[in-house]
């Protein structure tokens, strides 16, 4: 199961994200490991193990509650009817970002487990040799025809940039994004305007993203699949 969870403010804010275990489930140990990019928390269970990855890292925190005092660590499944549990929180601080968790329970499929691993952005699952792309990508657009980005360089550090196949004028909303080599993200927020002419400040390589916003406030987010040299 992959849950994702797209955040988007105009300023910096803490986000959390909430996961709470059954107060049935009974566990000996939650363990926390990063590699190739992916934030991988496993909970090893009497019975099997239950593992979470972020595909953003994010900073964890782990509750344990008490009954006794409010707070995070507590569930109810009935009225006046709590419970001390476990919580993991994890925490992000950004403007625009998302949380991307993927959850298995190990050795619930003919005691194979899902393997995931981070190529160029994409969280693949492999399983039993076969690779198996993670649906985290662009949702199904509603447009009539999918848009995509038509590039072209005006100048060295200057690049033109329209959203082709779509009639915008008056009905559609464009926001974008600039991504340079370290995740660094530049905002350029809504307007009519389905093009735009950036010119980046310093030199590097920059993924390009950007948003279409409907006339009742619902969006869409499409990747450009080039990367801009400057």
């Amino acid at each position: 199961m992959v849950i994702i969870d797209d955040i988007e403010s105009v300023q910096r804010h803490s986000y959390s994200q909430h996961f709470h275990l059954s107060h049935r489930f009974e566990y000996s140990a939650v363990e926390e490991a990063r590699s190739e990019g992916l934030q991988t928390i496993v909970i090893h269970g009497e019975d099997c193990r239950v593992m979470m990855t972020q595909l953003v890292p994010t900073e964890l925190r782990v509750h344990t509650g008490d009954v006794n005092k409010p707070g995070l660590g507590l569930v109810s499944e009935r009225f006046n009817d709590i419970h001390a549990t476990t919580t993991l929180e994890f925490n992000q601080v950004a403007d625009h970002t998302r949380f991307v968790t993927a959850i298995q329970v190990a050795g619930t499929i003919d005691g194979d487990e899902l393997i995931l691993s981070l190529r160029d952005g994409v969280l693949v699952g492999s399983y039993r040799g076969n690779d198996i792309l993670l649906p985290i990508d662009e949702p199904e657009s509603r447009l009539e025809v999918t848009p995509h980005l038509l590039t072209t360089k005006v100048r060295t550090d200057t690049f033109q940039f329209v959203v082709n196949g779509i009639d915008a004028a008056g009905k559609l909303e464009f926001a974008w994004y600039f991504i340079n080599q370290d995740g660094e993200k530049e905002v350029v927020w809504y307007s009519e305007r389905n093009w735009i002419e950036k010119t980046f400040d310093a030199p590097g390589s920059y993924r390009v993203e950007f948003f279409v916003k409907y006339p009742d406030g619902t969006k869409d987010r499409y990747r450009s699949r080039e990367t801009i040299v400057v």
